[in-house]
């Protein structure tokens, strides 16, 4: 029996985001990707361009529920600069981490 694949949102930042999204886009149980960044200054790493790369979707839009591009399983937030919404967060039952 083969087990579900997940659908995670990322949002993300500068080098910490492009490190925890080149993890997820690794693993094999992952069936969609979308990440949720904002404009990164010419001397950071660039999360967006990072996507582009691994054509992997994204906006420079707030995370919100009226925006999510699919019901995600899972939520990763990696310096990300803007609180993840309360109705958002129950939409995956609280399924959703930060890492610092």
């Amino acid at each position: 029996m083969s087990k579900k694949k997940l659908k995670v949102i990322l949002c993300g930042y500068q080098w910490s985001g492009c490190k925890a999204l080149k993890k997820i886009n690794a693993r094999k149980d992952i069936s969609d990707i979308f990440v949720y960044t904002h404009k990164s200054e010419y001397y950071y790493s660039d999360l967006a361009e990072y996507c582009n790369d691994l054509a992997i979707k994204f906006t420079y839009k707030k995370i919100s529920l009226n925006n999510l591009p699919f019901k995600p399983d899972i939520i990763c937030s990696v310096s990300y600069s803007f609180i993840i919404p309360n109705n958002v967060l129950k939409l995956v039952d609280n399924r959703a981490f930060n890492i610092h």
